[in-house]
Order: C-alpha cells, then sequence, then structure tokens
C-alpha cells in the first residue's frame, strides 16, 4: 500500500538542498533536455501544436534552472515560475528576478494563480504531488481554453535497483520515496478525467555512480529522498556497507534506473500554432 505524500517534509528536503541542487541534478537535467526537445518539435509544428504561446507556467521552477532555456524557446512570452520551497525560489529571484521572470512561493495543489497560461510546463516535479486531481484541477483553470500542459515526472520503478538491494539486505519489503509514485495507469486515468487530449510515453534511463556514498548524497542533495526509509532507522555505517557489498554482487556496479512519463494534455488541439 502507498503512503501518503508528506508534503511538508518534500517542502524541507527541497529547501535544505536549494544551495546543492544545481550542482548535484544530473538526472533532472537530462529529463528536462528530454522534454525541451518535445517542447521544439510541438514549436516547429511536426507534432499536434496549441495556441500562439504569449504566458508560460514553470511548475516546480526550482531555482531557476530551466526558465532561461524556456524563455530562449519562447522568446516573446512571459514566464513566470511556482515552486512549493521558499528557499528554491529565494535563489530564483536572486538569479533571474531582475532578467524580467516572475516566481511564486506556493502548493500548486491549492495556490491561485493570478493569469492565464498558453503553455504550462513541468519537469520531474508532479510525483511528489500529494493529490493529483486536485492539482490538476488548480493546473486546468489556470490554463488558456486552448492551452496545453506538458510535463514529465517520475515513475514508481525509479531507484529499483536501490530498492531491491534494500530489501535483500533487511530481508523484508521497503518502502522508499519512489514506491509512492503514480504509474502510468493511475496518471492516465486522473488525466482523462480533466482533459480531452491525453498523451502519455514512457522512457527508462539508467545512471552509474561511483559509490553507494556517491548515490545517496545525489539523493541527498538534490531533496528526492521523500518520506521513504528513515535514515535514524537504518542508515549506520555496518548497514551502508552491506548494502554496497549487495549492490556489487547483484549488479557488478551501483547503477539505478530513472522511470520518467512524458505527457502532453489540452482540451483543444489547434494545428501547428506553438
Amino acid at each position: 500500500m502507498k503512503k501518503q505524500v508528506d508534503i511538508k517534509r518534500i517542502e524541507k528536503n527541497f529547501s535544505g538542498s536549494a544551495k546543492s541542487y544545481d550542482e548535484y541534478a544530473s538526472v533532472q537535467k537530462k529529463v528536462f533536455d528530454m522534454l525541451k526537445y518535445q517542447l521544439e518539435v510541438e514549436k516547429k509544428g511536426v507534432g499536434a501544436g496549441f495556441c500562439k504561446i504569449n504566458k508560460v507556467l514553470d511548475v516546480g521552477c526550482g531555482t531557476g534552472l530551466h526558465i532561461q532555456e524556456l524563455g530562449a524557446l519562447f522568446d516573446r512570452a512571459d514566464i513566470d515560475g511556482v515552486d512549493i520551497s521558499s528557499e528554491m525560489i529565494k535563489l530564483a529571484v536572486e538569479n533571474l528576478g531582475s532578467k524580467g521572470y516572475s516566481f511564486f512561493e506556493g502548493n500548486i495543489e491549492n495556490i491561485c494563480m493570478k493569469n492565464k497560461y498558453d503553455l504550462i510546463v513541468s519537469s520531474a516535479t508532479f510525483q511528489w504531488l500529494e493529490n493529483w486531481s486536485k492539482a490538476f484541477l488548480n493546473i486546468k483553470d489556470s490554463l488558456c481554453s486552448n492551452g496545453a500542459v506538458i510535463f514529465s515526472c517520475f515513475g514508481p520503478r525509479t531507484f529499483n535497483e536501490l530498492r531491491v538491494v534494500l530489501e535483500g539486505v533487511i530481508n523484508k519489503s521497503v518502502s522508499i520515496a519512489s514506491s509512492n509514485f503514480k504509474n502510468k495507469d493511475e496518471i492516465e486515468a486522473i488525466l482523462r478525467k480533466l482533459f480531452v487530449n491525453v498523451e502519455l510515453n514512457e522512457e527508462i534511463i539508467t545512471e552509474e555512480y561511483s559509490s553507494l556514498k556517491m548515490l545517496l548524497k545525489t539523493i541527498k542533495k538534490t531533496g528526492t529522498r521523500g518520506s521513504g526509509i528513515k535514515e535514524k532507522d537504518v542508515w549506520t555505517p555496518e548497514f551502508l556497507k552491506k548494502v554496497e557489498k549487495n549492490y556489487f554482487e547483484k549488479y557488478k556496479k551501483i547503477i539505478v534506473s530513472y522511470q520518467i512519463f512524458f505527457c502532453k494534455v489540452s482540451n483543444r488541439y489547434i494545428q501547428g500554432c506553438l
């Protein structure tokens, strides 16, 4: 059974990792590059286009890492960013506030956005939602009638190798942060209740780390610990040695898979007008 997402802990994790996030978020950058490619395809009219883009919202904008790239892609649009982490927003304002972008602190599940957007983008964020239906009702209300939502998020098979290794050491079922992520069918069912057009695709990427310590450090420094295993319960030096030994016995190296869903939704298609 999936656990309820602890949204306060999620916010605390990301605020705590705000200053280190950009340095360690290599996977998140790869995922955004994949999402950006889809946006570029849409803009060129290869795929089904949407309304003319005048206003864009980046949900889960973090430190503003991707805002400038969105600004370059949609150079005639006003671009806003929203994030649940106060520390992330503080850095985004410091880094980019003077460049004409607007940033808002808040939870997309309940924040009232003053603007209507032609395009709402989000990369590697929605897996942390507490209530998907509530969030997408709010997103739908913030969308222009001809607008679109294009996003990526991680799926429950993310960190699967880590989970398998931990279960081998503990000898029982283990719930890690990704265990609570929605699967493809769950996401599609929610979205089809709200949007006429839903496209959902899946990718798996695998990353190798130099050591278990580096993997765990990357998870910590990017705030992606979620509310899975509590560190104080099991993360002792002796336990970590057992986990790393089990990792190499099973996989010959420290690797983890990232299950990524790419989705595009709208309530009206207009061919080739991004």
